[in-house]
C-alpha cells in the first residue's frame, strides 16, 4: 500500500533524491 510505504520512508531516514518523487496530488512515487 501506497500510505503504508510513505510511513515506513517517513519513519525512516530521508534520503532526498530522484527515488523520491511527488506528483501532483501529493502522492510519493517510489521509481526505484
Amino acid at each position: 500500500m501506497r500510505l503504508k510505504a510513505f510511513q515506513k520512508r517517513v519513519s525512516g531516514p530521508q534520503v532526498p533524491g530522484p527515488q523520491n518523487i511527488w506528483d501532483s496530488d501529493g502522492q510519493q512515487v517510489d521509481t526505484t
